[in-house]
């Protein structure tokens, strides 16, 4: 019997059409022809891809219907590219995020690479005319990443045989699937894993344990099973999701005399027209098969207690007359095993609302996902809408949704559909951070509309990004034999609690972690018991996430130097090297030879050491005596080894003149721009330097007049390679050139604002609407909804820190599906404005929905449009959601392409790997008004094609011919579009055989010898190994015997010998034979 099985998201389409309106006129000139407008279409090679790999875009051009003439311009384009010559990342074959290509025979190509991991929008466009695609790149799949997302569907019954979809990252073949409850295991059949080893399909095995209710069940996933490394040791790597599968009791047949059912309590007693209500039936032997109805109307049951003492069901969605326009009751009945009860008024139905409820919010699957979003989320509970239609009563409107993530802020989903009841929400979930997110961060979903908003406080968790760590490089990479060298170690994934061991010498102590992960800060442990008599290299392990039961570990071998020499310390330089007699100065010494603990001298007084290692002390210069009142006094600065004694060589400290810098006045100024400043302190002596400085980049001011308390400049632009959106700190240091005499400590603050966007408002003609809505434009080609062009409608943006190039507004605007920047309009630092562009390649969003004939359908609904505005001055920009609204022209439901589809015609016997053969695409309606495309699964074996698309205008069945690639026994998966109106099928049982059995041996054999030793080995190809080999007619000659594959033994007889030989495979239960007719002539001896 074939299964059917119902998936979900469906392949959403749209196409816009503009159509213009021209009026004639008997004295105008007639106007010369304008050229048919192009239209373009685009494909990719693939639409996920592992980073590093290539992907074909292919744009297809058209005119009036033909192909468009060639070397016709096409550009393609990333989201966010500034244009031509932009480095890009990923990139085109040129290194940009811009190609241009031109068309021959209608088509022009492009080549993405792309070197990150992300989902990535690419637009190609030609006059008049733009389309984009979404390419996302993936890691190679590592096990070391595995975690587990959720499972779909979450429950079936207790005898398995179902497909569940399993999704996550890390899926690295091969896989172990194991359902486990009870302590009992229960292995699950692997169906198939996609390339970017996300989603993995498998077969529910039978429950663990008996069920009487339901049983919850863990799913553990083992990724790279059974697969060890050069050294033998196991790289498995195994996750479990806990409570992730519930298993529902299948009851058996009930003997006759079952006792009735009975009903004691309906709970709730009402609810609304539009049906799914969770409904709790409490009475009495409720034993299957059991059918509940509501008046003349079929409910659907959930669930059934193991006492069979109540029942769950969803209410159904209730036909009113036109007539009855009150609450209206029905009576209940429950049918089962033992009989029928009904109980009289038992529901109340009522009227759909039209104004929104205050949310509420019940549950999220899954509930775990990747940080980088754009996963499909299911939020369930009631009242999850924005707004009821009055007419219909069904939600028209999405609610805002907000993911509050722990340690990252608010971001907003984007909602992809809402129920028409309003008790369920699909949405994409945000994506956290633009860099690798390392620890796990829960996430309170807010669900808001005008009556309130509802939290489930951590009710989704962005599973973390980080892989095992990885060690680059230790500075410095040798020091004392003793340790307590200050010591960095460099890679990333450093996820604490951390812990580092050098071998030899021991556990480190571990100083600091850097926040971003990367950098571990430690002190180093000695190399060991005693001296050191010759240097000796160490290596260094690091373990992460200690006690967190994810501990993962990498190490770095031979990559620190223990020294055993006993060094005298040496000072290669001071910086700085002259400071105030009242001490406080942090200077840096830079020599080699010093093991920890130090001292530094600053002539007879003591410093304080901040930190050293190896090859740098840092410490504070002390106050002194000047020798002389007013005069410079120098000091010898050397460092000792406390331990060994050994003092170092001396290099000159001067106390005496210095600078001081208390205050810089502005102390902001624009990164694009000069700033004139005023710098206070004291020791200014002419000439000086300023410098504004940014790691080892120094940028030169201008210096305008200098007094010893105060020297007035002008801060230079940053250079554009060092802007960036918003703050940008610089130290200021200041040089008295003829004394080489420096000083720093204040900060300067380049500025480079970003743009906030707060609300947008529209205008039609001049005139304010009072919202933020715009019409969709008419799929019919009629124009607007409204009669009016787009170029009739202002846009007026809301927000701050808007600038202006020149006496022009710096801003632009861009929206996503139009391809090009938006100019504004500057009103002022807090609004600019912009006529609103075409928006025929905005896509619509829709929903589902029944058309009047009873079958699936979809539905245009409102549609947030997110506005983006930049600052072309410093390349800052910001995104408001949900900034415009398109109101659909045309909200009626209309029909999909497909209601129903079936597999016929499977092969009745085995089909040998390699030889096709075709199956029946059954489908309705029995003729297609456009193309569909149905994706092919092979469960159990392996076959090509992937997917078929059947053309528009051709009858039921459709032919598809298979060819198997790899042998083996299963089914084939038929499943076309998705969502909520997908449909789909499974094949009857097929049996992919291995090649025919063939003899491959050559006869006559060779010759033999009497009393010679014989040896000929037998081949043979097809069946399944191993091969059984035995004489079936004849005989050898004697002395020779078959053993193994091998006729072997020395012939005592002469002779010419024939026999037939037989080859048997080890084919289960059935086994394959071959035969051939053969001789072997024996000669004579010497």
């Amino acid at each position: 019997m074939k299964q059917r099985l119902s998936i979900v998201a469906l392949v959403l389409g749209l196409a816009f059409t503009l159509a213009g309106c021209s009026a004639d006129s008997p004295t105008a000139p007639k106007p010369s022809p304008t050229p048919a407008a192009l239209s373009i279409a685009l494909d990719a090679s693939a639409s996920s891809a592992e980073v590093g790999s290539a992907v074909t875009l292919q744009a297809r051009v058209t005119q009036s219907g033909a192909s468009a003439p060639d070397n016709t311009s096409v550009t393609f384009s990333l989201y966010n590219c500034p244009g031509p010559g932009v480095a890009w990342d990923p990139s085109f074959e040129n290194g940009w995020c811009e190609v241009v290509r031109t068309t021959q025979a209608g088509v022009a190509t492009a080549t993405l690479v792309g070197r990150t991991e992300g989902l990535f929008q690419v637009t190609a466009r030609v006059p008049g005319q733009a389309i984009s695609k979404n390419i996302r790149y993936f890691e190679p799949v590592s096990p070391r990443n595995l975690a587990i997302y959720g499972v779909e569907p979450d429950t079936g019954g207790a005898d398995g045989g179902q497909l569940v979809t399993i999704r996550g990252r890390g899926f690295a073949a091969p896989l172990d699937v194991v359902f486990k409850a009870g302590g009992i295991d229960r292995t699950a059949v692997v169906a198939s894993v996609d390339s970017a080893g996300t989603e993995l399909v498998v077969i529910t095995p039978k429950a663990p344990i008996p069920v009487t209710g339901s049983l919850e069940t863990d799913i553990t996933v083992t990724a790279m099973a059974g697969v060890t490394d050069e050294k033998g040791e196991s790289v498995s790597v195994s996750e479990t999701l806990t409570k992730a599968y519930i298993y529902i009791y299948t009851p058996p047949d009930l003997p006759p005399g079952t006792p009735p059912p009975a009903i004691y309590q309906i709970v709730p007693s009402e609810g609304l027209d539009r049906g799914g209500d969770r409904v709790t039936i409490f009475g009495a032997n409720f034993y299957p098969p059991i059918t509940v109805k509501f008046g003349d109307e079929d409910a659907e049951i959930t669930s059934i207690a193991a006492d069979h003492g109540s029942l769950v069901v969803l209410s159904p969605k209730h036909s009113r007359k036109v007539d009855e326009t009150g609450p209206q009751q029905v009576d209940v009945t429950v049918k089962a095993a033992g009989g029928e009860v009904k109980r009289a008024n038992g529901w109340t139905w009522l009227l759909p609302p039209t104004e929104v409820g205050s949310p509420s919010i019940y549950f999220v699957r899954p509930n775990r996902g990747s940080p980088r979003g754009m996963e499909e989320v299911k939020i369930l509970g009631a009242e999850l809408c924005g707004g009821y239609s009055t007419a219909t009563g069904k939600c028209i409107s999405p609610p805002l949704v907000v993911f509050a993530i722990e340690g990252f802020g608010d971001r907003e989903a984007q909602v992809l559909s809402i129920a028409d009841d309003a008790r369920e929400l699909v949405v994409l979930t945000p994506t956290v951070s633009p860099t690798p997110v390392l620890t796990d961060a829960p996430a309170t979903i807010k669900v808001t509309n005008s009556r309130g908003t509802a939290e489930l406080q951590k009710a989704f968790t962005f599973v973390s990004e980080a892989g095992s760590p990885q060690i680059f490089n230790i500075v410095p990479d040798r020091g004392s034999a003793r340790g307590g060298d200050t010591v960095t170690i460099y890679g990333k994934y450093f996820i604490e609690p951390v812990q580092v061991e050098f071998y030899p010498g021991g556990f480190a102590e571990i100083v600091e972690v850097s926040q971003d992960k990367t950098a571990i800060t430690i002190r180093t442990p000695s190399w060991g018991a005693g001296p050191l008599e010759k240097d000796t290299l160490a290596g260094i392990k690091v373990t992460t996430q200690i006690g967190s039961g994810r501990e993962t570990w990498a190490e770095l071998t031979n990559c620190f130097l223990y020294l055993a020499e006993v060094p005298t310390p040496e000072l290669f330089a001071l910086s700085p090297n002259s400071g105030p007699v009242d001490g406080g100065t942090r200077v840096t010494i830079t020599g080699q030879g010093f093991q920890s603990p130090v001292q530094v001298y600053f002539g007879d007084r003591q410093a304080q050491v901040v930190t050293s290692n190896f090859f740098q002390v840092i410490c504070i210069a002390p106050s002194i005596t000047p020798s002389q009142p007013g005069t410079p006094s120098n000091v010898q600065v050397t460092v000792l080894n406390v331990t060994t004694g050994k003092r170092s060589n001396g290099l000159v400290f001067r106390y005496g003149e210095a600078i001081f810098l208390s205050a810089i006045s502005p102390n902001h100024g624009p990164a694009d721009a000069e700033t004139t400043v005023t710098i206070y302190g004291q020791g200014f002596v002419g000439p000086v330097e300023v410098v504004t400085t940014i790691g080892s980049e120094a940028i030169q001011a201008n210096v305008l007049s200098v007094s010893g308390t105060e020297i007035i400049a002008k801060i230079q632009p940053l250079p554009a390679n060092r802007r960036s959106c918003g703050i940008t700190s610089a130290g200021v240091k200041v040089t008295n050139l003829n004394s080489n005499i420096t000083a720093s400590g204040i900060t300067f603050y380049y500025e480079s604002p970003t743009p906030l966007l707060i609300s947008a408002s529209v205008s039609l003609n001049g005139t304010p609407r009072g919202n933020n809505q715009v019409p969709m434009r008419n799929p019919s080609g009629s124009g607007g909804c409204d009669g009016n062009a787009w170029s009739a409608f202002t846009v007026h943006v809301h927000g701050k820190n808007f600038q202006q190039l020149g006496a022009n507004s710096a801003m632009v605007v861009s929206i996503p599906g139009v391809t090009a920047d938006i100019p504004t309009t500057w009103v002022g630092p807090e609004e600019v404005s912009f006529v609103l562009p075409d928006l025929t390649a905005v896509p619509v969003q829709e929903i589902s929905c029944t058309t009047g004939s009873g079958t699936c359908g979809l539905q245009w609904v409102q549609t947030p449009l997110s506005l983006t505005i930049k600052n072309l001055r410093n390349g800052c920009e910001d995104t408001l959601n949900g900034a415009l609204l398109v109101i659909p022209c045309d909200n009626s439901c209309r029909p999909v392409g497909i209601t129903s589809l079936d597999i016929t015609g499977e092969p009745a016997t085995g089909v040998r790997i390699n030889t096709p053969f075709v199956v029946n695409l059954n489908f309705q309606p029995p003729t297609l008004t456009s193309p569909v495309t149905v994706n092919l699964t092979y469960v159990g074996f392996g076959a090509a094609p992937g997917s078929v698309t059947i053309p528009a205008n051709v009858p039921s069945p459709w032919p598809v011919t298979i060819t198997p690639t790899a042998v083996g026994s299963g089914n084939i998966v038929a499943q076309a579009g998705s969502g909520v109106c997908a449909v789909s099928t499974v094949s009857d049982p097929i049996t992919i055989l291995p090649p025919a059995l063939t003899i491959t041996t050559t006869c006559p054999l060779p010759n033999g010898t009497v009393g010679a030793a014989y040896s000929q080995s037998l081949t043979a190809t097809g069946g399944t190994t191993p091969y059984t080999w035995t004489i079936s007619a004849g005989a050898l000659p004697a002395g020779l015997a078959i053993t193994g594959n091998t006729i072997t033994g020395t012939p005592t007889t002469a002779g010419t010998f024939s026999f037939t030989l037989r080859v048997r495979d080890a084919s289960n239960p059935t086994q394959e034979t071959a035969e051939l007719p053969c001789s072997i002539t024996v000669n004579a001896g010497p």
